[in-house]
């Protein structure tokens, strides 16, 4: 299943999810296989792809080169991914969609405490704080909130993207929620997604909400790098568009079509976009080219740049020298108000909570009650799937904590009487479940 039992209902802006593979990547496969692989690719797009006419041609081409021979050589899943994704590249650029087999990144995502990184603070009342992703925002809400206290009282704030793979929309909409008036809502971006099995679109509109506090009439410079995408691009482009932010580094990575993991066959996935982003100011987006910073700035040069942007918006003397957070060493330079490291080990009540979800799956009951409502209506929508994944792997024998995943969730392996699963789970400040994933099967 896509993460929190994710992406059919709820709008992530995720870069390549990994979905579950039912065999290794190398197994071999044959003719069947691969006309299987093909067909099914070529109707979710020509049924789901966010853009239909693209779509269509998308799966014309796939499905001439599969009668004309050019996956015969493909004998693994990640060979015919290889080849899929290389006809996907001769007509489309978009780098949401990808065949996969297994979560596709260049090195890992950095842990964070649920999206947040690092909150520190420069010399000169100069806020810093690093986010790395924006997770279900009950989840999100509480670091965010503690982190933007940390540096309620600087005089300007530099939020760091660089390292930033995305997530929700909701939660992108909470965290630029500080940077404006709370007496009135300000439209941010709106998500215009694909209506299944038709050329239809619907539209959902994300705007601020109430936070705590306001950030308000203070510089805010965004750091971009070529690795921010997603929900990060989205976070600087709807700031940029406001004319809230200054944004300084690289371009981004260019993903502006959230979508969801879909299995085609065992141990091969398709990121298929299911909508993109038109933001209310710019009516475009920044698929393709990425967010475009006001102030380039060479990666190595890039603290320096920002801390040098909100000395000027201060009317303060430049900065002689600024470490990068990751080689910063001079305590006059940082002055850390406080680390948020990345939890290690298992929360209070997470192994508890999944073992009663597990079972109530199970039987189809689950309680809804124990889950916030984002994960109530997903999980309503998907019980069967759920269900039938649960029945298939059997009653579970042993349940062994492996890691916290890149946002301090708790995640398990679990072994059952017909295979094992793989789980992450995590809580909300109530006890109740805010993110669930179920990964790997029997």
């Amino acid at each position: 299943m896509p993460r929190a039992f994710a992406g059919l209902l709820a709008a992530l802006w995720i870069a390549f999810a990994a979905a579950p593979a039912a065999r290794a990547a190398d197994a071999p496969l044959d003719d069947a296989a691969r006309a299987t692989a093909v067909d099914k690719a070529a109707d979710l797009l020509r049924n789901r792809y966010a853009f239909p006419d693209v779509g269509a041609r998308l799966a014309d081409k796939l499905t001439a080169s599969l009668a004309a021979g050019d996956y015969r050589s493909a004998s693994t899943p990640d060979a015919l991914a290889a080849d899929l994704n290389r006809d996907i590249r001769q007509v489309t650029q978009d780098p949401h969609l990808k065949a996969f087999t297994k979560q596709v990144v260049d090195d890992p995502p950095p842990q964070s405490d649920e999206g947040v990184a690092r909150v520190d603070m420069l010399e000169d009342d100069i806020g810093y704080i690093e986010l790395v992703g924006f997770p279900p925002v009950d989840l999100f809400k509480a670091y965010a909130d503690k982190a933007m206290k940390l540096v309620r009282g600087s005089k300007a704030l530099i939020i760091d993207l660089r390292r930033n793979r995305g997530g929700s929309p909701q939660t992108v909409s909470y965290a630029a929620s500080y940077f404006f008036d709370p007496s009135r809502p300000v439209h941010l971006n709106d998500i215009i997604f694909r209506v299944p099995n038709t050329s239809g679109l619907r539209t959902v509109a994300f705007q601020t909400s109430p936070t705590p506090f306001s950030y308000l009439n203070r510089p805010v410079i965004v750091i971009t790098g070529a690795r921010t995408i997603s929900g990060g691009e989205e976070f600087a482009y709807d700031l940029q568009a406001q004319k809230r932010a200054t944004v300084i580094g690289q371009p981004t990575a260019g993903g502006a079509n959230p979508g969801a993991a879909m299995p085609l066959i065992a141990g091969l996935n398709l990121f298929l976009p299911t909508g993109h982003a038109e933001n209310p100011v710019t009516r475009t987006n920044w698929e393709g080219q990425g967010v475009q910073p006001d102030i380039p700035a060479a990666p190595a040069d890039v603290m320096a740049a920002a801390v040098a942007a909100a000395h000027r918006a201060l009317g303060l003397p430049m900065a002689s020298a600024i470490a990068d957070p990751d080689d910063a060493t001079d305590e006059a330079l940082w002055v850390s108000t406080e680390l948020m490291r990345p939890t290690t080990g298992e929360h209070p009540g997470s192994l508890a909570a999944l073992k009663r979800m597990i079972e109530d799956i199970g039987k189809g009951k689950p309680d809804y009650g124990a889950m916030t409502p984002a994960i109530a209506e997903q999980t309503r929508a998907q019980l069967a799937a759920l269900q039938g994944a649960v029945s298939a792997a059997g009653a579970p024998t042993y349940f062994r904590f492996a890691e916290n995943d890149p946002d301090g969730a708790d995640t398990y392996e679990v072994n059952c009487a017909r295979g094992q699963m793989r789980w992450t789970i995590a809580l909300d400040g109530s006890g109740k479940i805010a993110l669930a994933s179920l990964g790997g099967g029997p």
